[in-house]
């Protein structure tokens, strides 16, 4: 097996569909399978197939017989390692702390008694258990230590108990020693390509008032193809099971919302920070002419949207849905599936 990285910052291996595939690959990427044809993509739920029984030409990937060597110890790559030291605020009271990785959020609560053992367990097991695993090598037993497990550094910020002192390690870095036949002379980029992102909101079945958050925070999950990739949302389609046809206000933000505080839970008045404000990209209006009234349900088609977007962090982006109407909903009643075209 072979590991590349082209132009965009993505991770590519080549190999034989027996090889096992890496489980946890520094800023996803592509496994292409050499043998099949087929080439996977590496998303939050695991590697998936992308393209069955198409070779990659020039442009793409066209490569022959690669061996994996180690360069010499002069080829290293500089990254942060991070030592979290862990501050008790009450060791009376329980506590909540967390690690943010690459925008992933890796969290964990003390019980009554907490000390710096317990809490730096319970953030190495939920780092383990998280999206992030496998982009450092997690030690630590009164703190947390952060190494890069690969020749890049990723985005980590810690909660208030947390301080992140960041020293400059290195990583040995894999070369590439190729058997490249004629006609097999271009490693080249993968390039953009479309997806649809589904999200159904956490709604409760209620009365919603004018100016109401609908259904809470909304994650957009592998929004972007590489970790602060960058895109465009073309087109919306909503599914509302009540029928409300209510206007509503779909604001779409580049970073995850405040952890603290219910300024926009579900049914609840819209009081969003100036600080998350800053993190808006733009607005998706929906009027209710917008909406065609079915049998079963009303839909919503938007296209030609065109809204920029970059992700701060991480492949996802965030979003929240205001109703300037006063619709009443029943439970879990809308669908969302945003039509995104990714760098």
């Amino acid at each position: 097996m072979i590991q590349l990285k082209n132009d965009s910052g993505e991770f590519i291996w080549v190999g034989v569909s027996t090889e096992t595939k890496p489980l946890t690959p520094g800023g996803g990427g592509f496994f292409y399978e050499h043998d099949t044809e087929d080439t996977y993509i590496f998303t939050s739920a695991g590697w998936k197939l992308y393209k069955k029984g198409v070779k990659f030409e020039a442009g793409d990937l066209n490569i022959g017989n690669v061996d994996v060597v180690t360069l010499p110890a002069a080829n290293l790559y500089p990254v942060k390692i991070h030592t979290i030291a862990i501050a008790i605020v009450n060791a009376a009271a329980i506590q909540t702390d967390f690690i943010i990785i690459d925008g992933v959020v890796c969290s964990f609560t003390s019980d009554a008694t907490p000390t710096t053992t317990e809490i730096s367990t319970g953030l190495r097991a939920a780092i383990a258990a998280s999206a992030a695993a496998g982009k450092f090598v997690v030690t630590g037993t009164t703190n947390v230590v952060l190494t890069p497990a690969y020749a890049y550094s990723p985005e980590v910020t810690v909660s208030a108990n947390l301080t992140d002192v960041q020293t400059i390690g290195a990583v040995t870095m894999l070369g590439v020693k190729a058997h490249l036949g004629a006609g097999e002379l271009h490693v080249g980029e993968v390039g953009g390509n479309s997806l649809p992102v589904v999200v159904t909101p956490a709604i409760a079945a209620a009365a919603f008032s004018v100016n109401d958050i609908v259904g809470g925070k909304l994650t957009l999950t592998d929004a972007m193809r590489v970790p602060g990739g960058s895109g465009e949302i073309d087109s919306l389609m909503l599914v509302d099971a009540s029928k409300q046809n209510a206007p509503l206000s779909i604001f779409v933000f580049n970073a995850a919302l405040e952890v603290a505080g219910g300024y926009c839970d579900d049914n609840a008045a819209c009081a969003v920070t100036v600080v998350d404000w800053k993190k808006c990209l733009g607005v998706i209006d929906i009027l209710a002419s917008d909406y065609k009234t079915m049998s079963l349900a009303s839909v919503v088609s938007l296209g030609g949207i065109g809204m920029k977007v970059k992700a701060t962090t991480g492949t996802s982006l965030y979003a929240l849905i205001v109703t300037t109407g006063t619709p009443t909903y029943g439970a879990n009643a809308l669908q969302l599936t945003f039509g995104l075209g990714r760098n």
